[in-house]
């Protein structure tokens, strides 16, 4: 019999996914959500499932599979006042898939440690007391790369404090989240950690619908607002195709031995080969690329100069993710390659996100 999970972000763009494959596999999933704006948390859901099911949508199906529990990290208990609801899901749950957080580079601290933070205390807070029912056999986090840093050079899945700074609050967060993570595995929870390189649109699609991250400098690059950028040409960024990061954790999701995962794909990506493959694409003139060091940051404007700030770091550092997870060659990763960008490009100008120039 398949477990019970409670998945917990799938309103964002890797928990969507991580929903479609979990459903695959035959899991119930307890889907924890909240209401935004002007979407109740059921239109929420219902809208990420959509999303990624495309024509294969069966509401009727997914229904039956899903149970929405309309709550909120950001509060002890997930904000549900009900006793019997949260004894109800402490009696059930099986395994937690953590995948709530802020992936924003420019928020405020203030703003951003309570939900990556404090949201991921209250899920923790929550798993411990699954694990005294005696029921829950697993915990799984999702981190990011990122929590590298300043760091230079080689990071593999045994490091995380190394003396490193952080390039933005998020990176900050999500390491305060790990530090937090191995204190609760202390108190007996089996937690295993995941941490994804930049995760980009689906492999076969190019889908997706978060443009944030590196979809932000790509968009000011088609749109040549620079003539010269604060980069390393020689710099390497790892990217990881969505549907990868997925298929990986659920494969691993009932894994009783706890670790943590480096998800990245086989092939890092030069800074030049990324603007190159782009600009070809996309008929954009490629920006001259400068290293932030020797940069002279007067040829660029006050806005020019926000817009490159919180990416610089991203294509100046340069850093080795290493990965023995990867090095598998059954996990059969997609590698990084034209074809692979491209069909992300092309999703891109479908979405009407980025618009190509006539060639």
């Amino acid at each position: 019999m398949k477990k019970n999970i409670l998945l917990t972000g799938i309103t964002g763009f890797l928990g969507s996914f991580l929903a479609k494959d979990l459903l695959k596999k035959g899991y119930h999933i307890f889907a924890l959500a909240r209401g935004k704006k002007d979407l109740t948390a059921k239109d929420r859901v219902k809208c990420a499932l959509q999303f990624v099911y495309d024509d294969d949508w069966d509401s009727r199906y997914i229904a039956s599979r899903i149970k929405l529990v309309e709550g909120d990290i950001i509060d002890p208990d997930f904000g549900i006042s009900d006793k019997k609801v949260i004894a109800d899901l402490v009696q059930k749950t099986d395994i937690i898939i953590h995948s709530a957080a802020i992936a924003e580079l420019n928020m405020p601290l203030e703003r951003i440690r309570p939900v990556n933070v404090g949201g991921t205390k209250n899920v923790l807070d929550f798993a411990l007391r699954c694990h005294k029912f005696g029921r829950l056999k697993k915990v799984n986090h999702i981190s990011t790369m990122y929590v590298a840093g300043t760091h230079q050079g080689k990071f593999d899945e045994s490091m995380l404090n190394v003396g490193q700074d952080f390039n933005n609050s998020y990176e900050r967060t999500k390491f305060e989240a790990e530090v937090l993570v191995r204190k609760y595995a202390k108190k007996g929870l089996n937690i295993s950690i995941f941490r994804p390189s930049l995760i980009m649109g689906d492999s076969r699609t190019g889908k997706t619908n978060n443009f944030r991250l590196f979809y932000q400098p790509l968009h000011f690059f088609a749109h040549e607002i620079y003539d010269v950028f604060p980069a390393d040409q020689h710099c390497v960024q790892n990217l990881i195709n969505v549907d990868t990061v997925s298929r990986v954790m659920v494969d691993l999701v009932e894994d009783e031995k706890p670790g943590v995962y480096h998800l990245v794909s086989p092939n890092d990506l030069r800074v030049k080969d990324f603007i190159k493959l782009s600009s070809q694409y996309f008929h954009f003139k490629p920006p001259q690329l400068v290293p932030a060091k020797k940069f002279n940051f007067k040829k660029l404007t006050p806005v020019q100069q926000a817009l490159a700030k919180p990416f610089m770091p991203y294509f100046n550092n340069k850093r080795d993710f290493a990965s023995q997870l990867m090095k598998n060659p059954a996990k059969k990763i997609r590698e990084v390659d034209a074809k692979n960008m491209n069909r992300v490009f092309k999703f891109c100008v479908n979405q009407e996100f980025i618009r190509t120039k006539p060639g």
